[in-house]
C-alpha cells in the first residue's frame, strides 16, 4: 500500500477572493476554531478524510471523503471543525466576501445555493433523508450545509488539490502569500478556477434518484481500495503498474476496479493517470525551474507527445510558462 500523502498547503489571497489546498494531519481531538465575516461564504471540497463541523451552536455534521461543505450568514459567527480520529485531510477551499461575490456574479450565498434547497421531483430532503445529500440546515440568511460530490467536481477539486511533486513546488508553495510572487496569468487562471467551482455549486440540485449516503461494509471496504488505488497511481506517475497488477496489490479484482473507480472518480484508470501527469507538467512548468523534456520525463512522456496533449489539455504549449513575463 502506498504511504500517506505529506501534509502541504498552498494559498492564494485576493480583495475579497481567497483559495487554499493541500493536505492536511490532523491529530484525535484536535479541534479548530475559525470566524467567517457577515456575508462570506466558505466552501470546503473534501477529497479524503472526516471531520465534524458547524457553527452558531448547531448539531455538528459530519464531512466525510468526496463531500462539499458550505457556510455563509448574514452575520459573523465562528465556525468549529472538530477532528474525532487521526488522519489527512485532502482539500480546497474557497472564500468569498459578500461584495466580492456581488461584484463579479451578482449573486449573494443565497441566490449561489438557493438549488439545494429541495430536490427535483418536488422530493424535500427535510422528510427523504437518505434520498438526498444535503445535509444541514438554512436559517433565516444562514446555512451550514453538507453533499457529496458530484463527479464534475470531484474531478476539478482532485485536480486542484494534486500534491507537490518538486522542491520548486514547495518552494512555490512558501511564497504563494507574497504579493507579486505568481505572475499574473497564474492569478488569472486561479481565479477562473474559482469560478468554475462555484459555476458547479451553482448547478447542482438534488434529486431523488439521488444514492443514499450510508454505505455497507463491502461499499466501504471498496471505497477504501479505489483511494489506495488512486494514492498508488500518484505515487507511480512516471511508471504506473498495470490494471492487473493495481487491483492485486488493492486487493480487488480488475472490473471492480474499472466499474468503482469510474464511479467514485468520474474517470478512467487511466484517464486519470493522464490528468494527473498534466496538471503536474502545469505546476513544474508554472515554477520556470524545469524545462519541457524534464517536465515531459518525469511525467512519463516522450517530447513528441508531450507537447501535443499538453496544447490539447491546456489550449497552450507547454513552452509557454517557461517563457518570462507571459
Amino acid at each position: 500500500m502506498p504511504h500517506a500523502l505529506p501534509p502541504w498547503r498552498r494559498s492564494f489571497d485576493l480583495d475579497g477572493l481567497s483559495l487554499s489546498k493541500g493536505v492536511q494531519h490532523a491529530s484525535a481531538g484536535e479541534s479548530v476554531r475559525e470566524s467567517l465575516a457577515a456575508g462570506d461564504i466558505k466552501i470546503v471540497f473534501l477529497l479524503d478524510g472526516t471531520l465534524q463541523w458547524g457553527a452558531c451552536g448547531e448539531p455538528l455534521l459530519t464531512a466525510g471523503a468526496a463531500s462539499v461543505n458550505v457556510c455563509f450568514g448574514a452575520a459573523s459567527f465562528d465556525i468549529d471543525n472538530v477532528y474525532r480520529h487521526a488522519g489527512a485531510l485532502r482539500y480546497c477551499s474557497l472564500r468569498l466576501s459578500e461584495d466580492y461575490l456581488r461584484a463579479t456574479c451578482g449573486l449573494d450565498a443565497n441566490a449561489l445555493t438557493h438549488r439545494w434547497r429541495e430536490p427535483a421531483h418536488g422530493v424535500s430532503h427535510r422528510h427523504h433523508p437518505n434520498e438526498s445529500r444535503v445535509m444541514g440546515d438554512w436559517a433565516g440568511d444562514s446555512a451550514v450545509l453538507t453533499r457529496a460530490m458530484s463527479a464534475d467536481e470531484w474531478r476539478w477539486a482532485s485536480a486542484m488539490a494534486s500534491t507537490p511533486e518538486t522542491d520548486d513546488a514547495d518552494r512555490a508553495s512558501t511564497m504563494s502569500s507574497s504579493p507579486g510572487v505568481d505572475a499574473p496569468w497564474q492569478r488569472l487562471a486561479l481565479v477562473a478556477q474559482t469560478f468554475e467551482a462555484l459555476a458547479r455549486c451553482a448547478a447542482f440540485q438534488p434529486t431523488a434518484a439521488t444514492p443514499a449516503r450510508g454505505e455497507s461494509a463491502r461499499q466501504v471496504t471498496l471505497r477504501k481500495a479505489l483511494l489506495a488505488a488512486r494514492d498508488l497511481l500518484d505515487a507511480q506517475l512516471q511508471t504506473p503498474p498495470s490494471l492487473p497488477q493495481l487491483a492485486r496489490t488493492v486487493g480487488i479484482n480488475v472490473n471492480k476496479l474499472c466499474d468503482g473507480f469510474r464511479e467514485q472518480f468520474g474517470t478512467t484508470v487511466h484517464g486519470y493517470v493522464r490528468e494527473r501527469r498534466l496538471t503536474q507538467a502545469f505546476a513544474l512548468l508554472s515554477a520556470r525551474r524545469i524545462s519541457v523534456s524534464e517536465a515531459a520525463w518525469q511525467c512519463g512522456y516522450t517530447d513528441s507527445h508531450f507537447s501535443k496533449t499538453f496544447r490539447a489539455r491546456f489550449g497552450m504549449l507547454p513552452h509557454t510558462l517557461t517563457r518570462e513575463g507571459v
